[in-house]
């Protein structure tokens, strides 16, 4: 998830979501359901009916231009790849800035996996583990009006840029395990953890053992960025309209920049925030130094343009004007495509790296009763609430909490309350609160009044958390948990202020930045919550120590923590015995702490132009992929 622009390593993932409220509400006011699950029968895989090699990866013919229409560019940082945090954006980053290590762009847990892209291979680790050894590939070119070669100074350098406070890098906490690395006040300055003995060699020296040290090395603020233009652009997002691009597409007019002096730059004309994004192929580049399983590169440029109606956008694609959208396509629109023996092979849904829930606060009563927990678990009527949202193609069910693709399908069939249709159990609920302190009676229902009645719910004000109030409702109502829903138009600001002490919210997924389990796990350990920004709602790990400076108030003394499973998972390579380790916790998580109910998993759904002869889902971004797109004629 995105995360509101600090460098504290505690407000987080709130830029990828802002991304999905302004789709949602955009969508809400054309008057249909939004924002996606996944595909159950009536989902189409991303090549279905397109052309497909026998490696599986999409194949067509070179040429054209995509033109991409969006009712928002969800921009957190005016373009600028050093603070910005958003996958929108991100998803041209892939075709113009390349990093040490990338991803495939395609779909599932080939998707996942992590590959070389600048570097000649995987790096060497030695130190044990505290040692990463990576050496460039040669011919990798910056484009016009740079020139020259790619180096390891232009890569340290990215870095640099993160810890200047005044870049208000969004995502800069990943990189506090590198040595030296602190977020401070004043320009960039040399990292001490980070050595660049020549101009093909990097080396990190981190603090600790981080399994997903690599992944975190695929975020786009880690490419090689230019001093000699970067220099010029020393506060938040101004280096947005200057991006140099190291990678096969550039801005256009990015060879018009005059960078003889920062005064002579004027804004690239391809990059412009407030109406278009043009790029256009970069002249510098060699697919000798790529990998096509990586890039295939296909069409000649991209043009990402604003519209803000959703349905005009959905009618475009069908006349074959726009390509495609990353806007989540209104509900007629769903339901036309389904229908439609022609459409349906254009309709494309994919699980992304996400999953919505019920979060219950762990010190807020009842919920700080652990058989409360487990009850809200077994009464929760999952099928009514997915039919709220939208329906199972958007809104498939989950029944825990890891995105079963961030553990490559281990956990497929783990479903510690599960039901005969997905719709509770009333039995199994009131067992467990018979269990509970909250009901003396021991009849099955939360008895004691000034607990169990007017808890409060926090909600979206947009779909589909605002359309889900009456099933919840009903829901919990059946074990005596009265609840009233209030609705709020930004719920980041209050779900993530801890000293609200909101009891429960819904209405919005847990996210991963990056498709491993600690790009999710990262945010849920005890030394992450903070006062703002805050995405552990339910307060795992809390310590006593740690409520009074945080206004939190309740049960704050036991409240249970995954720090120590998380930390030694993490501390593990990448592998079966990593994944199978982060498994474990969630089996904790979700059957035996239950912290909050899994409710269903994210998906992105997709509706392409008949011209678009070639396709991939990209699992890294939750997006489709630039990096694999091809288009017939128009």
């Amino acid at each position: 998830m995105l995360r509101f622009a600090s460098p504290a390593p505690t407000a987080r993932r709130v830029g990828l979501i802002l991304a999905m409220i302004v789709s949602a509400v955009v969508i809400s006011a054309c008057g249909s359901s939004s924002k996606g699950g996944s595909g159950t029968s009536g989902s189409t895989s991303s090549t279905a009916s397109l052309n497909v090699s026998s490696s599986g990866l999409a194949i067509g013919h070179p040429g054209g231009t995509v033109q991409i229409a969006d009712t928002s560019f969800a921009l957190t940082c005016s373009f600028d790849p050093t603070c910005e945090y958003d996958y929108q954006p991100w998803a041209l980053y892939s075709l113009m800035l390349r990093t040490l290590v990338s991803y495939r762009h395609i779909p599932g847990a080939a998707g996942t996996e992590v590959v070389p892209d600048l570097a000649t291979s995987l790096p060497t680790v030695s130190d044990n583990g505290l040692t990463y050894t990576f050496h460039l590939r040669s011919g990798v070119r910056f484009a016009p009006p740079v020139n020259r070669p790619v180096t390891s100074h232009d890569i340290a350098y990215a870095f640099e840029r993160m810890a200047s406070v005044n870049q208000t890098a969004q995502y800069a906490f990943y990189y506090t395990v590198i040595k030296g690395f602190s977020v401070h006040p004043g320009p960039p300055t040399p990292i001490s953890g980070i050595s660049t003995p020549n101009d093909q060699t990097i080396i990190f020296h981190l603090t600790s053992p981080t399994g997903d040290f690599l992944p975190r090395l695929t975020l786009p603020a880690t490419a090689p960025i230019p001093v000699e233009v970067a220099k010029c652009f020393t506060s938040s997002g101004q280096y947005g309209r200057y991006v140099i691009s190291s990678g096969p597409y550039m801005l256009q007019g990015s060879g018009s920049l005059d960078i003889k002096s920062c005064k002579t730059m004027k804004p690239i004309a391809g990059s412009n925030p407030s109406s278009q994004f043009v790029l256009v192929r970069n002249p510098n580049y060699s697919a000798a130094t790529d990998n096509p399983e990586v890039r295939q590169n296909l069409v000649n440029g991209v043009v990402w343009t604003l519209d803000p109606n959703a349905q005009d956008i959905y009618n475009r694609i069908q006349s074959g004007s726009v390509d495609w959208t990353m806007t989540p396509p209104p509900a007629n629109i769903v339901e036309q495509y389904e229908t439609s023996p022609t459409l349906r092979t254009r309709l494309k849904s994919n699980p992304a790296n996400r999953t919505w829930i019920f979060a219950m606060n762990m010190t807020q009563p009842p919920f700080d009763d652990v058989h409360v927990r487990r009850a809200v678990n077994w009464v929760m009527n999952k099928a009514q609430l997915i039919l709220a949202a939208g329906g199972s193609l958007e809104h498939p069910v989950a029944q825990h909490d890891l995105p079963d693709v961030l553990v490559h399908g281990i956990l497929a069939n783990y479903a510690p309350f599960a039901t005969p249709g997905n719709t509770g159990s009333l039995a199994q609920a009131e067992a467990q609160m018979r269990l509970s302190k909250y009901d003396p009676k021991h009849d099955g229902k939360c008895d004691v009044a000034s607990v169990c009645n007017g808890i409060l719910v926090a909600i979206p004000n947009y779909e589909p958390g605002s359309n889900m109030q009456a099933a919840l409702i009903q829901s919990l109502a059946q074990i005596g948990i009265k609840v009233v829903t209030r609705e709020f138009g930004n719920p980041y600001a209050i779900f993530g202020d801890v000293s609200k002490n909101i009891p429960a919210n819904t209405g919005v997924p847990l996210s991963a930045d990056y498709p491993d389990p600690m790009g999710l796990f990262d945010a849920l350990e005890g030394s992450g919550i903070a006062a703002q920004g805050n995405f552990n709602w339910s307060l795992l790990g809390l310590l006593p120590s740690q409520a009074k400076s945080l206004g939190i108030k309740g049960s704050v003394t036991g409240v249970p923590s995954l720090d120590a499973p998380i930390n030694a998972c993490n501390a593990m390579s990448s592998g079966p015995a990593r994944l199978s380790c982060f498994a474990a916790v969630d089996r904790t998580m979700t059957g035996t702490i239950a912290p909050w109910v899994p409710l269903f998993k994210d998906v992105t759904v997709t509706t392409i132009a008949p011209q678009v002869t070639a396709f991939e889902f990209d699992q890294a971004q939750g997006y489709p992929s630039l990096a694999h797109i091809a288009l017939g004629s128009k």
